[in-house]
């Protein structure tokens, strides 16, 4: 298993990879929600841990917010849309400071979440490059300086 976090690089934004549905097809609803309630167990107890809620009540909202986005995005009912409207995860995100080393600190609670998730390995695999490459659009504040032109260039890896 390699699951490898790659570096994130502030001159370019990556477009993230989009596996098929297969995660929804091996852990179901149910398994998702689980795998989404061990990581926000994990993140709790992380250096990143002020970005999230500190009362269990708002800690339980937050986790069923993040396992109906990823139930719908990969196949599943959609919560979300029904719940929250649009995505626009960006814009969610905007009130919390998200760094190159907060990324990597959420990219390692992940990890440690999808090792001990049953799935086989290319889904663990596919899973795991979507959301490597998906966490770059949610960094807002860099750690190093942006392009003087203030753009960055995406990137449609093949």
């Amino acid at each position: 298993m390699n699951l490898r976090i790659t570096p994130y690089r502030s001159d370019i934004q990556i477009q993230p990879f989009i596996p098929d549905n297969r995660i929804y097809e091996e852990l179901g609803e149910e398994g998702i929600r689980d795998m989404i309630s061990r990581l926000y167990d994990a993140l709790v107890q992380s250096d990143i841990q002020e970005m999230f809620p500190k009362e269990a009540e708002e800690l339980q909202l937050a986790k069923e917010r993040a396992a109906d986005f990823i139930i719908q995005r990969f196949g599943g009912p959609k919560w979300y849309a029904q719940r929250r409207g649009k995505p626009l995860l960006s814009q969610r995100h905007a009130p919390f400071r998200i760094t190159p080393k907060s990324r990597t600190t959420w990219l390692r609670c992940y990890r440690e979440v999808l090792e001990t998730t049953p799935l086989s390995e290319k889904t663990r695999q596919e899973y795991w490059r979507f959301i490597d490459e998906f966490s770059t659009w949610m960094v807002n504040t860099p750690e190093e300086p942006v392009p003087s032109n203030g753009f960055r260039p995406v990137i449609h890896p093949k």
